[in-house]
């Protein structure tokens, strides 16, 4: 038992001495080596995918409106205007184009192209015409009916008609027609939108307010004193007279005091007399007063005013008139002590402008009213008829 403990014993012994033999032996251990820094370039691989794209363009026809300016038409200037209209001086009342739409025709029927006025009317509207380049046809009714004249007048075509008389009958026909009518002084019909002529309550207050400044120095000087009665010599059938002649008388009034006593209305065509002895049967009733005067239009005026100054009391009338046709300048330029001033209507100017009324009409172009503010007295008489008679 205790041979056998030895054997273990030393058998233990030589396997511990072999394990220590074995691991002296062995090779020592390496350590593990130092990290050495490193840079790493990596490269990244993108992969792109391109899409090509491939346009397709459809063709569409598309309708589309497209508003047009078009370029201002050249226009007469007022200074060609005045200019063309030579020695008369118009001013323009309207801003016509040089070109028109078509080539117009204007027509106008005279009550009387002998009328001294009215034969200015015609005057005018010829060379109106002549120079805006249009076509003017003048009717003569010779005191006659207007209205016979207006067949003949629509058989040359005309694009726009007036008259001064039978506005109604004429204006209604042509109103069925589609033309246009324009009439001179005599107020609007019902069957055309379109009236032209002098201005008659504005003419009427200016040629009262133009003889209450002649009265004022009469009254200051050799009326001093005396009792002053105003005539207004109209015609009650007229309406444009009974519109001027009480504007005058309103002016004449309310400028010198007067009252409704000494505002005398002098109507021979209504009561059935002549303006002479209308005046006569006035002066004999007051042989001391003195009288202004202001006629609807110049000759209603002058024959009274004559009247007066053959009876020996032309020194007792102050007139002013309104219209200015070439016999009534002719008789100013006499100087007659009691013609104070004259309003000028310029007829010729007012056919001139009758013609610009309707071509703006038939262009549909926008215009002004005739309008009148000159007068003529004795002191600018002889220079004014030298520009209207050379």
């Amino acid at each position: 038992m205790k041979h056998s403990q030895l054997r273990i014993i030393a058998m233990l012994a030589a396997v511990s001495l072999v394990v220590i033999l074995l691991a002296a032996c062995a090779p020592a251990a390496t350590p593990a080596p130092a990290a050495t820094p490193q840079i790493v370039e990596v490269t990244r691989e993108v992969k792109v995918e391109v899409t090509k794209q491939v346009e397709v363009i459809k063709e569409v026809t598309k309708e589309v409106q497209v508003e047009v300016t078009a370029v201002p038409a050249a226009l007469w200037s007022p200074a060609e205007v005045t200019a063309a209209s030579g020695a008369q001086l118009c001013s323009p009342v309207t801003a016509l184009p040089k070109q028109f739409k078509k080539p117009w025709t204007v027509g106008y029927i005279n009550l009387d192209k002998s009328h001294p006025f009215f034969s200015q009317w015609e005057a005018g509207m010829q060379a109106a015409a002549k120079a805006y380049g249009v076509k003017y046809i003048g009717m003569d009714a010779a005191n006659g009916a207007s209205i016979d004249q207006l067949d003949p007048l629509l058989a040359q075509k005309p694009d726009l008609v007036g008259s001064q008389k039978d506005m109604d009958a004429i204006a209604s026909k042509l109103l069925k027609l589609n033309i246009p009518y324009l009439n001179i002084d005599e107020g609007q019909t019902e069957y055309s939108p379109y009236t032209y002529g002098v201005p008659n309550a504005t003419a009427g207050r200016l040629a009262g307010e133009k003889l209450v400044e002649g009265l004022k120095k009469k009254m200051a000087a050799d009326w001093k004193g005396r009792e002053l009665f105003f005539l207004e010599f109209t015609h009650g059938g007229v309406p444009a007279c009974v519109t001027r002649t009480g504007a005058s008388a309103k002016a004449v009034q309310e400028g010198m005091g007067l009252d409704d006593a000494h505002v005398l209305k002098q109507d021979p065509f209504t009561v059935g007399t002549t303006p002479p002895d209308m005046i006569l049967a006035t002066l004999t009733a007051h042989p001391k007063a003195v009288f202004g005067l202001i006629p609807c239009w110049d000759a209603l005026g002058v024959e009274p005013y004559n009247t007066a100054k053959e009876g020996g009391r032309e020194d007792d009338i102050l007139m002013v008139t309104m219209g200015a046709d070439k016999p009534t300048v002719d008789f100013l330029k006499t100087k007659p002590k009691g013609y104070y001033a004259v309003m000028e209507f310029s007829p010729w100017c007012e056919g001139w402008s009758w013609v610009e009324t309707s071509l703006a009409i038939l262009e549909g172009v926008p215009f002004k009213p005739y309008t009148v503010d000159k007068f003529i007295t004795q002191d600018t008489v002889d220079a004014r008829y030298a520009e209207l008679y050379p």
